[in-house]
C-alpha cells in the first residue's frame, strides 16, 4: 500500500502575504515561532555603582521567527520538477517588498508583519527530489491580534476598552465632517477633518481613497505625544456633524 499524501501533510502551516505554505506542498515545525522581541535601551556604566543605568528608548526591537525544518514532500506526491517548485517558494518568499503579513496555525488569533531575512539554501536528497529548510523571518515586535482587525462602530460617549498592556494605534473611519475626541489616562486626543476621512494613527495620515487630505486636518495631542493612540480606557466623543464614526483598534501584544 503506497504512502499517501495526506500521511505527509498536516494542518500546521504559516501563510505569508496571503499564500500558505502547504500551497508549495511544505511540512512545517512551528517550533521558532514562540519568542518576544527585546525592549530597546541605552546602558549606562557609573563608577562606584554595582549594575547598569536603563535608559529607556520607548520602543521594542525587531525580532525573528524561524519555521525550523520545512520538508519538501518527495517528487512523486507533487506535478512538477524540484527546479520549478524551489523557484515557485522563492518567488513567493523574496518577491514582496517591505513588511508582509504573517501568520501561522500554531497562533489562529494573531499575525505579524514581516520579511524574508536571510538566504533560502535547502538540504536536498536528489534521490528523492526532496529535502529541507529553515526559514527565517524578521519581524516587527508586535503579535496584532485578528479581531482587533474588526471595525468597532462608535456612539457618542462609548468607553471602549483596551484588552492588552499596549497602546495601539487604530485606523478612524469617519463620516461627515467635524473632530473626534479620544480621552484616555495619558490626556485628550483630537482629530478634525473637514469631509469623509479615514485617519491612520501609526502613521499619522489623514486621507479619503487615494486622496491625501493631511494639509485640510487637524492634530490635537497632549505634550510630549507624537501620535493619537488608545490607552487602557478610552472615552470616545464626536461632533454632531460626523454621522458615523467606527474604530479599527489594532490591539496587538509581545
Amino acid at each position: 500500500m503506497g504512502l499517501n499524501v495526506s500521511d505527509l501533510l498536516t494542518e500546521k502551516c504559516f501563510i505569508f502575504n496571503g499564500k500558505a505554505s502547504t500551497d508549495f506542498r511544505l511540512i512545517c515545525s512551528g517550533g521558532g515561532t514562540y519568542g518576544a522581541p527585546k525592549r530597546a535601551y541605552d546602558t549606562v556604566q557609573i563608577p562606584g555603582r554595582n549594575g547598569s543605568l536603563l535608559i529607556d528608548k520607548g520602543y521594542y526591537n525587531d525580532t525573528e521567527v524561524t519555521y525550523d525544518s520545512v520538508g519538501f514532500i518527495p517528487e512523486e506526491f507533487y506535478p512538477f520538477e524540484i527546479d520549478q517548485r524551489l523557484a515557485a517558494v522563492r518567488e513567493w518568499l523574496f518577491s514582496p517588498i517591505g513588511y508582509k503579513r504573517l501568520e501561522d496555525t500554531w497562533h489562529p488569533d494573531e499575525y505579524r508583519m514581516a520579511y524574508i531575512s536571510q538566504d533560502f539554501s535547502p538540504s536536498m536528497v536528489d534521490s528523492l527530489e526532496a529535502g529541507m529548510v529553515n526559514i527565517k523571518f524578521n519581524c516587527k515586535p508586535q503579535r496584532f491580534l485578528k479581531y482587533g482587525e474588526i471595525p468597532v462602530v462608535i456612539e457618542k460617549g462609548l468607553t471602549l476598552f483596551n484588552p492588552t498592556s499596549f497602546v495601539a494605534f487604530p485606523i478612524i473611519l469617519i463620516e461627515g465632517k467635524g473632530t473626534v475626541t479620544i480621552q484616555n489616562e495619558d490626556g485628550t486626543f483630537r482629530v478634525t477633518v473637514e469631509s469623509d476621512a479615514t485617519v491612520d494613527c501609526d502613521m499619522m495620515n489623514v486621507y479619503h481613497g487615494t486622496e491625501n487630505l493631511n494639509s485640510k486636518s487637524t492634530f490635537s495631542l497632549p505634550s510630549e505625544v507624537d501620535k493619537m493612540y488608545l490607552g487602557k480606557k478610552n472615552v470616545i466623543s464626536y461632533s454632531d456633524s460626523i454621522t458615523k464614526l467606527s474604530i479599527i483598534p489594532r490591539w496587538w501584544r509581545l
